[in-house]
């Protein structure tokens, strides 16, 4: 079963990348990679980037 996440900061889907045991979140919205303790489990209700 695949889990969803979104972005903290755009509010994108996130991609989740697995490598030497260890689980790395990536935005390619934001071209960045996030904080797995940021993420966001649920798609934002409002547009996040409609914020800034």
């Amino acid at each position: 079963m695949n889990k969803t996440y979104y972005c903290p900061d755009c509010g994108s889907k996130l991609e989740k990348f697995n490598a030497c045991a260890a689980i790395n979140y990536f935005c390619p919205k934001c071209k960045e990679l996030k904080s797995s303790k940021r993420i966001l489990k649920e798609q934002p209700k409002e547009d996040i980037s409609a914020q800034k």
